[in-house]
């Protein structure tokens, strides 16, 4: 086996800690007991600041970063841990509920290697920690590309990530659009079958309708015919009184 493939054996086994940024209380324990589950060693910080006070203290294997916080973002935690001489290597997961572009080319020009989007299941997270983990070693052994300027939107973005990581970024974005092209297609599918029996409900209730108005109009002709009935009855009663009055 190579070198390299001992190196990522080496990740995938070593599990190491994993530091978690988020500064919803309940999300960050959410996060700290899957990854606990899974024989990870978590950490928890709960804005950037406090993440890179924890990352002088004990450097982690990976930082698991939501993007919006206090203090100190997301990307500006990306941004200083890629500035960081000693922390520069960490690899970075942002979670994420943004779905624009933009936010890919923010995330590859502060240094991200990974998008996941917001709610996740626990099996795509764990399969992206492994992904990015591995990715590390190959990443250690390429050198950082020439920077570039790249305009989307009416903004500009300058870009100096290595070729594994924009992989790894794109890749990211595919995966999460297939799984949103997923939700919706069953969205669609069940969208689909709530109109079929809504359907079969309202044709119910036409028929239930129809009988309704079908036994209306037979009440209200039976109505008329009583009342035609009283009507020739006491029409009979006013006739034959005066013949029983003169037969007395």
């Amino acid at each position: 086996m190579s070198d390299t493939g001992n190196q990522v054996d080496t990740y995938l086994e070593d599990k190491g800690e994993i530091l978690v940024v988020e500064d919803s209380p309940t999300q960050a324990e959410m996060l700290k007991f899957l990854l606990e589950k899974n024989n990870y060693r978590a950490l928890v910080a709960k804005n950037g600041q406090e993440a890179v006070d924890k990352m002088r203290q004990s450097k982690p294997v990976m930082v698991i970063s939501d993007i919006v916080m206090p203090q100190m973002d997301g990307y500006e935690l990306c941004r200083h841990i890629r500035n960081d001489e000693n922390l520069r290597d960490i690899p970075i997961i942002l979670l994420t509920v943004l779905s624009d572009a933009k936010d890919v080319l923010k995330g590859l020009e502060c240094g991200a290697d990974n998008f996941i989007l917001k709610p996740f299941s626990e099996k795509y997270l764990l399969s992206r920690i492994q992904f990015v983990l591995a990715g590390k070693v190959i990443r250690s052994k390429e050198k950082l590309t020439m920077g570039i300027e790249v305009s989307f939107g009416g903004q500009k973005y300058f870009i100096t990530a290595q070729r594994q990581q924009i992989l790894n970024l794109f890749i990211s974005t595919y995966e999460t659009a297939a799984l949103k092209n997923a939700e919706l297609g069953k969205a669609r599918d069940e969208l689909k079958t709530l109109n079929e029996e809504f359907e079969k409900k309202i044709s119910e209730l036409e028929r239930m309708n129809r009988l309704f108005v079908g036994r209306e109009l037979r009440i209200m002709e039976l109505k008329k015919r009583i009342a035609e009935l009283e009507k020739e009855t006491t029409d009979m009663k006013i006739m034959i009184r005066p013949r029983l009055s003169g037969g007395k």
